[in-house]
């Protein structure tokens, strides 16, 4: 099974992925107590000529339809540091899931203290800037459709065109809507039912409200990357990765994706951080020689390159006059090449924080 390999690490590495499924519009109501709660209400967010998330109005219908959220098992304690520099400058720094629940809400009480303190937010990019989001979207308008008369079934072949197929029925959606579109577009949309098949919410992912309480209290929000970075990125690897990727999803696969986010969620709400990065890491044993290396490709660009630059721009802040509490995806922090092990290297002291002290 090749899925785990990047589907599961995405919802812990790529914040633009969120918008796949909506972007956050401006909460309201300006209470503590309120944002603790995560009541903020979500807008619709859209690509030229296709909406790849249920309307407001259906995704409220669904919330209150009397099903349950999934219950989480294990303390609510995802993974924080307290990082000091060689000078003393100290920093917080938080893994983020891209997608949550309700029940993560409120946060724990060292996780709150920690933004309450900080002056400044920093993310990987600021995915409730609507005009930020559909700018980079218009950008790569060009870039999502095949403009010389071939399709999807030309670019993956009979079995994984088949296979995607079966998938896209079991969500009562047709994949001939979408032959017209390139794999990268096409891998965005898949990732969305999975996660939605999982019960998780782009609206309740940590950053996303992070973002969101910090623009109604006025704080700074400093991008680490960016909308347009991440979608170059994302739009700019080759066919022959999102073939790998897409080979996953079958009709038949999807009880076994679906337990994959499970797992990956249960890791970052508990901070089981070896199980992050074995999530992560995912399964290469079927791989031939060119997958493997096709996937490495990925795996360094994806994770590693970015780490570097996570971990430079954390190192710049940290010794600001301002109190910065930085929040990036989970999957960047862990293992060997992580942002920890970066900065441990560099001679700066990781701790981790389990209470509000």
């Amino acid at each position: 099974m090749t899925y785990n390999f990047k589907k599961i690490a995405a919802a812990c590495t790529a914040a633009v992925l969120a918008l796949a499924l909506a972007a956050c519009g401006n909460s309201d109501n300006s209470d503590k107590d309120s944002k603790a709660a995560s009541q903020t209400e979500q807008t619709e967010q859209t690509v030229p000529q296709v909406t790849l998330q249920p309307s407001s109005e259906a995704e409220s219908a669904a919330d209150s339809s009397g099903e349950s959220e999934p219950t989480s098992e294990g303390e609510y304690a995802p993974a924080m540091w307290l990082v000091t520099s060689p000078n003393g400058g100290k920093m917080y720094m938080m893994g983020s899931m891209h997608y949550l629940r309700d029940e993560c809400y409120p946060l724990p009480d060292y996780v709150q203290k920690a933004y309450d303190e900080a002056d400044t937010l920093a993310v990987e990019c600021d995915i409730t800037d609507r005009t930020a989001s559909f700018a980079a979207t218009l950008d790569k308008a060009d870039q999502m459709y095949y403009s010389d008369g071939t399709t999807l079934r030309d670019h993956l072949g009979d079995e994984i065109y088949d296979n995607l197929e079966g998938y896209m029925a079991a969500h009562d959606e047709k994949l001939s809507l979408y032959d017209q579109y390139r794999l990268w577009y096409l891998d965005q949309v898949v990732s969305g039912m999975a996660v939605e098949d999982a019960q998780l919410k782009s609206s309740k992912g940590l950053d996303m409200n992070l973002l969101q309480w910090a623009h109604d209290d006025g704080k700074e929000i400093y991008e680490v990357e960016s909308i347009t970075f991440q979608m170059d990125l994302l739009a700019n690897f080759s066919e022959d990765i999102y073939k790998i990727m897409l080979s996953s999803y079958s009709a038949d696969s999807q009880e076994e994706l679906t337990q994959s986010y499970e797992d990956l969620y249960q890791a970052w709400r508990t901070g089981d951080t070896e199980a992050i990065l074995a999530l992560s890491d995912g399964e290469t044993e079927q791989f031939d020689k060119d997958q493997q290396a096709a996937m490495d490709d990925y795996n360094d660009q994806m994770l590693y390159s970015r780490n570097k630059g996570m971990a430079a721009k954390a190192e710049e802040l940290i010794d600001g006059e301002k109190r910065t509490f930085f929040v990036v995806g989970a999957a960047h922090f862990v293992g060997d090449g992580g942002i920890i092990d970066l900065l441990t290297k560099d001679g700066y002291t990781c701790e981790r924080v389990t209470e509000a002290e």
